[in-house]
């Protein structure tokens, strides 16, 4: 299933390329030299870095912690991988 929705995918995203690219082509309106710098040439810490970091730090970190269990195997009775102990379960 992931093949085949890979592939039209791709073919989509690949005609409508081709399909923004012509119309500006054939009007000649694509520039023949860019002068933009698209990456930097080295790492540089700013304001989206810091931003970065305190996301890291509130959602993925708790997620890693042993105690971050949000899988509710606990109030079903089971264990951490999802299996049921027979016979433990002592709610209502």
């Amino acid at each position: 299933m992931a093949l085949p929705m890979l592939v039209v995918f791709w073919a989509v995203m690949s005609v409508a390329g081709l399909a923004t690219e012509g119309p500006y082509r054939a009007l000649g309106i694509v520039p023949a030299h860019r002068s933009a710098v698209v990456a930097p040439a080295h790492g540089e810490w700013n304001h989206t870095t810091f931003l970065h970091v305190m996301f890291l730090g509130v959602v993925a970190v708790p997620r890693l912690h042993p105690s971050a269990n949000r899988s509710g195997a606990a109030v079903r009775g089971g264990d951490a991988a999802g299996t049921a102990r027979v016979g433990t379960h002592r709610g209502p």
